[in-house]
């Protein structure tokens, strides 16, 4: 069955705390990461597990991953201090900035000559009906 990623990659300070975010939201239950409700209040299916397909919580994942990307630049930006901006390139589904749900894509933040960073990326791409071989699974 088709397989779907996500990466996002970081390096300093914000990494370890990037991590901490992924394994609170690993660790919620699929439905309140989806709704963000409490789960007892969530309906389930005849089988006693959530209605929600993996199609949501992988959009509901995304979307906490670019938050955290969003909200990693504005930290570091502020620790800067110097008023110098990331860029911002998106690409495929992020190209117009609109996150298109239908199309792999991606976001790259470049920061460039602050007072404190005087280069840094952060980078993230979400690929959407990927196949993971075992081959890269394995790497």
């Amino acid at each position: 069955s088709p397989s779907r990623g996500i990466t996002s990659r970081t390096h300093g300070p914000y990494h370890r705390t990037y991590h901490r975010h992924v394994r609170d939201f690993l660790a919620a239950s699929p439905s309140s990461v989806v709704t963000g409700e409490d789960s007892s209040s969530i309906s389930n299916n005849n089988d006693g597990e959530s209605s929600f397909s993996p199609e949501d919580i992988f959009e509901q994942f995304a979307q906490f991953l670019i938050e955290h990307q969003t909200s990693m630049i504005a930290e570091i930006e502020q620790t800067d201090g110097s008023g110098v901006a990331f860029s911002k390139d998106g690409w495929g589904a992020f190209e117009n900035g609109n996150g298109d749900n239908s199309k792999s894509g991606g976001i790259t933040r470049v920061i460039q000559g602050g007072d404190v960073v005087e280069k840094g990326a952060c980078s993230l791409t979400v690929i959407r009906n990927g196949v993971l071989t075992a081959d890269r699974a394995a790497t």
